[in-house]
């Protein structure tokens, strides 16, 4: 999962900043939306992540959880 996020970044990166060129606040919008997904399933090939992985996702972002880098989230 690591390689779609980072395919989904890469553009992200370039299309959501100010015109100063400086990262937008939509970029850490995704950034923050994009941590359950990898927390979970970031280690897993892509193909093998699929509809009860994603219903996961989801319940982990409406229930919550201590990531052991950034804390509560």
């Amino acid at each position: 999962m690591k390689a779609v996020i980072l395919a989904f970044w890469n553009p992200v990166g370039r299309h959501y900043c100010t015109p100063d060129g400086s990262p937008g606040r939509e970029q850490g919008d995704f950034k923050l939306s994009l941590r359950p997904l990898k927390y979970l399933y970031g280690h897993i090939p892509a193909r093998d992540f699929g509809p009860r992985a994603l219903k996961a996702v989801r319940q982990l972002m409406v229930e919550g959880y201590e990531h052991p880098e950034y804390g509560p989230q």
